[in-house]
């Protein structure tokens, strides 16, 4: 047997890449040549040299495609992790669709004509269901209606259908709330509704379950891949203690800042894929006490300065909240420490604003 990847030095691709020499797999890597990238490959290359063939290219460019595959006889399974994710995604919608949909397009055209085309496996998202506040118990079954104006979502709807239409067999693999231990504040953090049902994975297991998938016995179709039952809590919940992991205590934001609808997330049906794929290992109590471990010197830190870092730190994102606006009300501490309640105009100098208002 032998893999390729599409996009193997991303989150879940190196998550993916992990696995695959954990089972000595021989794998080719196929991604975009970037200083980033470059640097991951050297790393795996230097530790892994029997397994790991890297060759840069363009998803986008038919020739880099079908140049790779004509270089590269053997290939059982195409794992197919190249997307433009948010929140770039929203900012560049020309982009995302090149790549998520054009960019796929062409791999699936130069995988049908090989002579032993390979089995192609890849990665959607949660994002297609769109809006699970009222009803968020996701199905299999259920259809697929992504959000207003969310690009990424409509993107990866029509990914799946190129896929679908496609000769080849296939596995799509909507993927739910990825965890990973590399952590940065974004003001997409506000465009979530604090009601949210989400059900965590952590990236390590959907880098498991897309090597087992390699391996399995698995029918073509749709399959969801999410935490398990010891993976679900609310947005409210995870925000909160992920801000005490850091030192703030508990969540220093105020309700009007987040998001009411249009966000997309929920627990999701996983039966099938866990059955198959064995691949939920990492619960959220030990995701929060690996956190909790990493980021100890931080939290010291917030927690020695927390009446100065808070509220710089509370001041600075609420300035990229979307939802906030000049006449609202809100509750802060003073200098003094006392609660009391400003107009936000003492607080906010401006809104972000996100192309595509997702």
């Amino acid at each position: 047997m032998k893999v390729a990847i599409i996009g193997g030095f991303g989150n879940v691709g190196k998550s993916t890449l992990l696995e695959l020499m954990n089972i000595k797999m021989k794998t080719i890597v196929f991604d975009i040549k970037s200083k980033n990238n470059q640097k991951e490959a050297k790393s795996f290359s230097k530790k892994y040299p029997k397994l790991i063939e890297v060759f840069w290219g363009d998803l986008t460019n038919y020739d880099d495609i079908e140049r790779f595959f004509e270089l590269h006889e053997g290939i059982t399974h195409v794992l197919h992790l190249a997307a433009i994710i948010p929140p770039l995604a929203y900012k560049k919608p020309v982009l995302t669709n090149l790549v998520n949909v054009e960019g796929t397009k062409i791999l699936i055209e130069v995988l049908q004509k090989l002579s032993n085309p390979p089995v192609i496996i890849y990665t959607s998202s949660v994002a297609v269901y769109g809006d699970r506040l009222n009803n968020n118990f996701i199905k299999l079954t259920d259809p697929v209606k992504p959000n207003p104006g969310d690009n990424y979502a409509e993107s990866k709807i029509k990914a799946e259908r190129i896929i679908q239409e496609s000769s080849l067999k296939y596995l799509i693999f909507r993927l739910s709330f990825i965890t990973s231990s590399d952590l940065k504040m974004d003001p997409l953090m506000f465009n979530v509704p604090l009601d949210t049902s989400i059900e965590i994975v952590d990236t390590r297991d959907v880098g498991l379950a897309l090597t087992h998938a390699t391996t399995a016995d698995m029918e073509t179709g749709i399959y969801h891949l999410a935490g398990g039952e010891k993976n679900r809590t609310t947005y409210r919940e995870f925000i909160d203690k992920m801000m005490r992991i850091f030192g703030f205590g508990k969540n220093p934001f105020p309700d009007q800042a987040f998001a009411k609808n249009n966000f997309s997330c929920g627990f999701m049906e996983t039966t099938k894929s866990q059955i198959y794929l064995k691949y939920q290992r990492v619960v959220l109590d030990e995701y929060y006490s690996q956190m909790r471990e990493k980021y100890r010197f931080i939290r010291w830190i917030v927690s020695s300065f927390r009446l100065l870092i808070r509220p710089l730190f509370t001041r600075s994102l609420l300035k990229q909240s979307a939802f906030y606006n000049s006449s609202t009300i809100v509750e802060t501490n003073d200098r003094t420490n006392k609660l009391t309640k400003k107009p936000l105009t003492s607080l906010v100098q401006g809104k972000y604003v996100l192309n595509g208002e997702k």
